[in-house]
């Protein structure tokens, strides 16, 4: 479980909370300054947050995997030595 504690699940977190935040008070509680009004920009925060925890998801998979692969690497290493 704490694998996956890495900093594109900490971005999601903060991005579900300003979309929660947008939801409670109104988009433009969260609007930038200058930006025009969107009654949609708390769903685009959740949108990003969905990206972050499928990034967070793969990046960690992907990591397993390199290891894995080089632990059978350096098996065979190891075994070609003897």
């Amino acid at each position: 479980m704490w694998k996956f504690l890495n900093s594109f699940t900490g971005l999601a977190v903060l991005l579900f909370i300003i979309g929660a935040v947008g939801l409670v008070y109104g988009a433009d509680a969260i609007r930038d300054p200058g930006q025009p009004h969107d009654p949609l920009l708390p769903w685009l925060y959740f949108g990003a947050t969905a990206l972050m925890i499928v990034n967070a998801i793969l990046s960690v998979r992907h990591y397993e995997q390199k290891m894995k692969e080089q632990e059978q690497s350096s098996k065979k290493k190891e075994e070609a030595r003897k």
